[in-house]
């Protein structure tokens, strides 16, 4: 009876050996199996976008996995050496090298009889290198070697010792160290990963019959399916550099027939598009690039469709328009895109382009309307004066409150004139005459938008969509009574003919600006400076466009001796005043003594001019010169005064806070004078400027009146001591009009 229970209890022993054995192999197992899984992903994404984003995971389980192991059954147990080698290959992949490092080191001095020695060796090499510590991996990878007849540690060690060299390029040396990891026994999938890697260092050394030689033998081994998928690609990319592009254009078309192929079809089109691309086929590029972006998937391929259809239309087919549009749609597709960053810039700067160009196309059809169809000059002007009409009853009835009455107790004469507003007003010949005009600009509207959308491309139908959907998602008002909607009333253009045409004058010259300083164009801006001058030969920017060409012509690729002559004669004879002509004269030697600045003197001189031709009460020539004063340097004293001008106009003559608002931030913004911008952070802060602002978010604007007077501009300038302090000044405009 003893003996049977002696039995049982031994092979009771051995059962729970035996599952604590196999409980400590299934947790290695499971561990490793969670590395291996972590290598696939970080092999098969890494083919798309150069990273990964989910192999981490796999990682971070097989160091779970792994310490889980080594704490149950202890750092001297059989597999704890094949736990902590895993542990340190795992945190190398996350990127985690510090602490992959330490780990190396205690696995050397906790396990130096271990077969996994130069397996150890191999890793610490590896970190060493990733830690900038160079002389300390090579030394290891050198060690692994000559520790181990193991041809996979020793190919992959000569492996990391070619990629070295290929990164220090030393292309002789890299060469040498993979042919030596190509000639080790190892698995046929790591030799088509050498023989990839052989191609891919002579493809980028400029040796493309090697190269293509290279990854023709790639296909002799069994390569993964990403190795083959780079292999392919760079096959088609070293034809296209020997200029056999038919033959690239065949390998990447049969590559798209390809199941295996099915998750990079929308890098092959991306590769097929970039072919037709270089052969001027730009036809077929766009229309795959949008094959590509039809699908509606997000993702690293339609985000690089859409980069790539950007350049070429912000390049080639040079439509800045549909350039934005794409270069917007990429952080949309993919917002960890590796440009995404560069793509937003883009967007943001050619939107700019996008808008100078819009303003000159606009400001030119009205100008050529306003200067040679009379009917649509009256109309437009006709239009204006009903308006204004309208803006001063508005703001009669504000101060009243509604109640006339009030405001006859007030001012009889305020009623008197809102009477006379109110018959000008109800007079049906011109309300007649109004609604003709409105059906005119109207008809003329509805004309120019059926001739905009046949012109419309793709990607602007998808933006009017877009914006459709975005309203049809808007919580919708009340409906009106009658069934039939009201249409919407047309923009009223509130400028007059000679704001217009020095806006589109400044639009000009901002276009050639735009080319110099943001792009650095030198061919676009010199053509549109040239373009400038041929237009307007004597304004307040001529002096600068033709600077400006000097400098282009001074550059070195554009080194021009007779035309910088030329220009710089130009500067003196005409404009020998001017601060660019001082410039060039410095340049010269010939300026030996300092005259009255030429900028401030002009400044001062336009300025009186706006002064009185407000007197004269004639507004909107006023504003014009005021603005070119502020246009001339914003350092300059009379600038910042002439946009302090433009904000009281508006504020207190016009009776348009919103753009007196908008005059008071740019005085404060972009002019360095403490004292104005100081003030105009006061204006800003007033109770009528805070109900502006708070009325355009609620659309319930409500009035207050300002008790400051509006200061009267009169002919004569300010003393001296007045123009650097804004509040002295208008002290001494209001005396001026009490005298």
């Amino acid at each position: 009876m003893k003996k049977y229970q002696r039995i049982l209890l031994l092979i009771l022993a051995g059962s729970i050996i035996l599952f604590f054995q196999c409980a400590y192999y299934n947790t290695l197992f499971n561990a490793k199996k969670n590395y291996e899984e972590g290598l696939k992903k970080l092999s098969a994404e890494s083919a798309i976008s150069g990273k990964s984003k989910t192999a981490s995971k796999y990682f971070q389980n097989t160091i779970e996995k792994c310490w889980k192991l080594i704490e149950i059954y202890g750092d001297n147990s059989k597999y704890a050496d094949d736990a902590l080698l895993y542990i340190i290959k795992s945190e190398y992949y996350l990127g985690q090298y510090t602490k992959a490092k330490l780990h190396a080191t205690q696995f050397m001095r906790k396990y130096p009889e271990s077969d996994l020695m130069p397996e150890a060796y191999l890793w610490y090499g590896k970190i060493s290198i990733a830690l900038e510590d160079v002389e300390t991996g090579k030394d290891y990878l050198y060690k692994s070697i000559n520790a181990t007849k193991n041809s996979e540690i020793r190919a992959e060690a000569y492996y990391e010792l070619g990629n070295l060299a290929y990164h220090n390029q030393d292309y002789e040396g890299a060469i040498d160290f993979f042919e030596k990891a190509s000639k080790e026994k190892v698995s046929q999938q790591y030799a088509a990963f050498l023989q990839y890697y052989l191609g891919e260092l002579y493809y980028d050394s400029g040796n493309y019959d090697e190269a293509i030689k290279r990854f023709k033998k790639v296909s002799k081994h069994a390569p993964s399916v990403d190795v083959e998928y780079k292999t392919k690609k760079l096959l088609a990319m070293s034809y296209v550099a020997k200029g056999k592009e038919n033959e690239a254009l065949g390998i990447l078309r049969k590559m798209l027939t390809a199941p295996r192929f099915r998750k990079y079809i929308p890098f092959i089109k991306n590769e097929i598009a970039q072919i037709y691309n270089q052969l001027g086929e730009l036809d077929k590029a766009v229309e795959l690039y949008r094959e590509i972006l039809k699908e509606n998937r997000s993702g690293t391929g339609p985000a690089l469709a859409s980069f790539n259809l950007a350049k070429l239309y912000e390049h080639q087919i040079q439509n800045i328009d549909s350039a934005v549009y794409y270069y917007g749609k990429v952080r949309k597709l993919d917002a960890r895109f590796d440009s995404v960053k560069v793509a937003e810039n883009k967007r943001v700067f050619l939107s700019e382009l996008a808008d100078i160009q819009e303003a000159i196309k606009h400001d030119s059809y009205l100008v050529y309307r306003l200067e040679n169809d009379p009917f649509f000059r009256d109309s437009l002007y006709k239009a204006q004066f009903e308006d204004s009409i309208q803006q001063e009853i508005k703001k009669l009835m504000a101060e009243s409150g509604g109640d006339t009455s009030l405001l006859a107790q007030q001012d009889s004469s305020k009623l008197m004139l809102l009477d006379s507003l109110k018959r000008l007003e109800s007079d049906s010949l011109k309300r007649a005459r109004g609604d003709s005009i409105s059906k005119k600009i109207r008809a003329d509207e509805r004309e120019e938008e059926e001739a905009a959308r046949s012109k419309l491309t793709d990607e602007e139908r998808d933006r009017q969509k877009e914006l459709e959907r975005s309203f049809a998602q808007q919580p919708k008002t009340p409906k009106r009574s009658s069934k039939q909607k009201e249409p919407p009333k047309p923009k009223l253009e509130r400028r007059k003919l000679p704001q217009i045409k020095e806006d589109l004058k400044k639009n000009k010259f901002h276009l050639a600006e735009y080319y110099l300083l943001k792009v650095e164009n030198y061919d676009s801006a010199r053509v549109h400076y040239e373009k400038f001058l041929k237009e307007y030969q004597d304004s307040v920017l001529t002096p600068k466009a033709i600077y400006s060409l000097y400098y282009i012509y001074s550059q070195p690729e554009y080194l021009d001796s007779l035309k910088l002559d030329s220009l710089s004669n130009v500067l003196i004879q005409n404009y020998p005043e001017s601060e660019f002509t001082k410039v060039i004269l410095r340049k010269k030697g010939v300026l030996t003594e300092e005259k009255k600045d030429a900028l401030d003197e002009l400044g001062h001189r336009l300025f009186l001019q706006a002064e009185k031709l407000v007197e004269q009460n004639e507004l909107d020539s006023a504003l014009v010169i005021y603005r070119q004063v502020a246009d001339l340097d914003s350092t300059l004293v009379w600038s910042a005064k002439a946009q302090l001008a433009i904000g009281w106009i508006y504020e207190k003559m016009l009776h348009d806070t919103t753009k007196a608002i908008e005059a008071y931030r740019e005085l404060k913004e972009k002019y360095p004078i403490p004292e104005y911008a100081q003030w105009a952070a006061l204006r800003i802060a007033t109770p009528q400027a805070q109900t502006v602002q708070k009325a355009e978010k609620e659309e319930a604007p409500e009035k207050k009146e300002i008790t400051e007077e509006a200061p009267v501009i009169t002919g004569q300038a300010a003393p001296s001591a007045y123009r650097s302090n804004p509040q002295k000044y208008l002290n001494w405009r209001r005396r001026r009009t009490q005298k």
